[in-house]
């Protein structure tokens, strides 16, 4: 069993045009494994993140191809996505809160602020 963080996800979205022999390499992994690898609803979210800030920037193109690609890797990985409990949730919160009164800016912080229209 693996859960597969967004960073690591992203990489066998073959619309990015990003290709190595590695990356190749591990989507070809993914594949031949797909059946032991699990996602986070967190992902979900971080990815959901990233498309509404492409819709936001005007990025249509960008975002739905994006949004085709998430709801394939939900579709493929349907019954081993894993859901965050309550007590996870307000531990995360907590974290999140203190990273973000010492300064830090991290990329899931208030993501339904970020489509606000300024």
């Amino acid at each position: 069993m693996y859960l597969l963080d967004t960073d690591v996800l992203s990489l066998t979205n073959t619309a990015t045009g990003f290709s190595t022999e590695a990356v190749e390499a591990w989507r070809s992994w993914v594949k031949d494994n797909q059946h032991g690898l699990f996602l986070s609803v967190v992902t979900i979210m971080e990815v959901r993140f990233g498309i509404e800030k492409c819709f936001v920037k005007g990025a249509t193109r960008k975002a739905d191809k994006l949004s085709k690609w998430l709801a394939s890797a939900e579709a493929l990985h349907r019954n081993r996505i894993i859901p965050v409990s309550i007590e996870i949730a307000h531990k995360a919160g907590e974290i999140l809160y203190r990273a973000v009164a010492s300064g830090m800016e991290p990329s899931s912080e208030a993501p339904l602020s970020s489509r606000q229209p300024k």
